[in-house]
């Protein structure tokens, strides 16, 4: 064996590795962060499953429709609705991105251990402001982003990570956030972390966009805005005022599931494809 042969030995085994703890901790991910994540052919070697499903990244936008390449080492998660696929993905991406597979106790809920629709869609303890409540916005309603966020707070979430695949979003829910720290609605929560989540895109979708004006990620703390509120607090971190938080047109996310059989298949390489 060359030394070129045993460097890439080494190197996929690593990515297999890694591949198995990203599955150890997610359900189901995307052909698309695979290739992103330089993880496709150690999938491949592992035979994972996977099936083409068409979903609406953005619930409100008919633009954003796509048919979807889901991944999981077990069958069972590919038969659930795609509302739950593009959740599980768009978990996946937080927990990368974020390094949380590295720091923490990662924990995907499902809605029977969520008390209903209140609570997130995942948790994380064993870091700083614990516990946290990590949650992905596909288009919610604006009346379901308020019970969502007073709900996290009742249950005693710290940190709120809100992840939306809505680019404009992002400091829109960070702004609605402050109002209800001002409200006192959300003593529990110490920080959010808004970030813009794309589980559909081969290419890195977070690069800087300088004619775009959209933020990739926006960050707060409770006592920052309150200190700020009362004349205590740097001036240069005040809320202008620019945008309003009271918005309309959000739509619930996800539409009903026909509940039929699903089929799922071993991911081919490129060359069988």
């Amino acid at each position: 064996m060359s030394m070129n042969d045993e460097n890439d030995r080494v190197v996929r085994a690593e990515q297999v590795e890694v591949l198995e703890q990203v599955f150890s901790a997610n359900r189901v991910v995307t052909t698309a962060q695979l290739r992103r994540w330089g993880l496709w052919d150690a999938a491949i070697e592992l035979g994972v499953l996977s099936r083409v499903q068409t979903v609406r990244t953005q619930v409100t936008q008919t633009t954003s429709l796509r048919d979807l390449e889901f991944v999981a080492m077990e069958h069972g998660w590919l038969s659930r609705p795609e509302r739950e696929l593009k959740h599980w993905s768009g978990l996946a991406e937080v927990w990368w991105s974020v390094s949380l597979g590295r720091r923490g106790v990662w924990k995907v809920l499902d809605g029977r251990g969520r008390a209903g629709r209140r609570m997130p869609d995942a948790q994380v303890t064993g870091l700083w402001l614990d516990p946290w409540a990590i949650e992905i916005d596909c288009g919610y309603g604006m009346t379901h982003i308020r019970d969502k966020l007073v709900g996290m707070a009742e249950a005693g979430f710290r940190r709120v990570v809100w992840a939306t695949t809505v680019h404009d979003r992002v400091r829109r829910v960070g702004w609605l956030i402050d109002d209800l720290w001002r409200a006192g609605e959300l003593s529990t929560v110490e920080e959010y972390d808004v970030r813009f989540c794309n589980f559909w895109s081969r290419e890195d979708p977070y690069r800087n966009r300088p004619r775009c004006f959209k933020r990739n990620q926006f960050v707060g703390e409770r006592q920052v805005i309150l200190a700020v509120d009362s004349g205590d607090g740097p001036d240069d971190v005040a809320w202008d005022g620019g945008d309003s938080a009271a918005y309309d047109g959000w739509t619930e996310d996800g539409e009903g599931w026909s509940g039929g059989d699903v089929e799922a298949s071993v991911l081919e390489s490129d060359a069988e494809m």
